[in-house]
């Protein structure tokens, strides 16, 4: 089937439930709790009284964090990454649950191992020859091999993992702990830090769970990738374009598949496949190199997110190009910690020389609304701290200021999470109308 091209010009909260209140639900002293009170439950012991998914009325904001004792400079650890500290998980400023992290422990304070799922704190933990899932500080269950997990669903009291070999090669998507489909040499496409999809590289669509993964052979005339798409366990390799150079991203949306790629003489810009369909998704200017360039995505509304450098790294910008006319930059030589669709809105999280702004961009009128900045040396750890949902941006922010507690940014609000360390992953849950 022929391809037809196209091209794209350059264009420069449980409140009710839980009696929480609407304003500065953050600014309240939890601390380093050892003990039950009005600093939340003890370590390992979940707060009573929060619902699950889908038993909300109001939208809850949960946040995963990891604390240190008072006094601990955690921004330059001396200890070497083996000081005390406790995972915790926030409902709208409420501490859930949090558990002892680090060594000794099965939880670790890395932000790709551990995250919210379905109002729960799910952790999952490598030793020498296993890997452990937990829930809550409790074990759920261990399997052979250690796995770095780059996707994880909770859906109908099942747990579903998609974990990349720690030892190189290798994918395996398990149903709890037991192995529904592996491939001895694959490598996972994407990662469980996406700030796309709240469940990593693996996700559902259409009522499917999906993932997508390489395979690369080593011959004698150079290096030759295959690529997959796995529904529900079953995979079926993607027919590529003979004309690739370079592949960046590859997602399965509402049962389309998109490619961000390269072609010979694009310039380096990258080329959108969306099905049968190939649109060039052109970056203005000339003598510039793509890096860290992915698929962004709300429903239909397709774009591709990449950073940009004219000067060979000395400075890089970053852009957001949809699969229409648009096109977004934060500004000049500003870089997007990340960007987020939500419909027809779009907003970034972008640093400006030593402060981090969070702003809502509208494509209709391209101009910032509820644009906050908590001014001083304050990072985004990871794109899953942030989220864009019905008009508002949220960010967890982490003081690079020993002493400083993180903040929660919400459109032009800033509430404080009164805490020694900093914020790993955010999610906002609204409730169905």
């Amino acid at each position: 089937m022929g391809k037809k091209y196209s091209a794209i010009l350059p264009v420069a909260a449980l409140v009710a439930l839980l009696a929480v209140p609407a304003c500065g639900w953050l600014d309240r002293d939890e601390g380093f709790s050892r003990n039950r009170g009005e600093t939340g439950p003890l370590p390992g012991e979940r707060q009573p009284g929060f619902p699950e998914e889908g038993q909300i009325n109001d939208t809850v904001v949960y946040v995963t964090a990891v604390a240190y004792p008072d006094g601990l400079e955690w921004q330059d650890d001396s200890s070497g990454g083996s000081a005390e500290c406790m995972i915790q998980l926030y409902a709208n400023g409420v501490k859930v649950v949090e558990i002892p992290g680090g060594p000794g422990h099965s939880a670790s304070p890395e932000a790709d191992m551990h995250r919210c799922a379905s109002g729960h704190l799910y952790t999952d933990y490598s030793t020498d020859t296993e890997t452990i899932i937990g829930c809550d500080g409790k074990e759920l269950f261990r399997y052979p091999g250690r796995e770095m997990i780059c996707g994880f669903i909770v859906s109908e009291g099942c747990v579903f993992t998609l974990g990349q070999s720690r030892s190189g090669s290798g994918v395996t998507y398990r149903k709890n702990g037991e192995i529904v489909f592996s491939s001895s040499s694959g490598q996972v496409i994407g990662g469980i830090l996406d700030s796309v999809s709240p469940t990593g590289a693996l996700y559902e669509d259409n009522g499917s769970k999906v993932f997508c993964y390489r395979r690369s052979v080593d011959q004698q005339s150079g290096s030759y990738s295959s690529y997959y798409i796995v529904r529900d366990g079953v995979q079926e390799q993607i027919v590529m374009d003979s004309n690739i150079t370079e592949v960046h991203d590859i997602r399965i949306i509402d049962g389309v598949t998109y490619i961000a790629a390269n072609l010979p003489g694009s310039y380096r810009s990258p080329m959108l496949f969306a099905g049968d369909d190939v649109i060039s998704m052109t970056v203005p200017g000339y003598g510039f190199h793509l890096f860290n360039c992915r698929l962004v995505w709300s429903g239909k509304k397709i774009a591709i997110k990449t950073d940009v450098t004219y000067d060979n790294w000395q400075s890089f910008n970053s852009v957001l190009i949809f699969s229409t006319s648009d096109q977004y930059r934060p500004g000049t030589m500003c870089q997007a910690v990340d960007f987020y669709i939500d419909g027809d809105e779009y907003a970034c999280v972008y640093t400006r020389e030593s402060s981090i702004v969070a702003g809502i961009t509208y494509t209709s009128a391209g101009q910032f609304n509820g644009c906050a900045s908590p001014g001083g040396p304050y990072v985004m750890l990871n794109g899953d701290c942030g989220k864009f949902t019905g008009g508002v941006m949220y960010a967890g922010l982490s003081s690079a200021t020993p002493g400083e507690c993180p903040v929660i940014v919400r459109n032009n609000q800033i509430d404080r999470l009164k805490i020694n360390g900093f914020i790993t992953s955010l999610r906002v849950l609204v409730p169905d109308r």
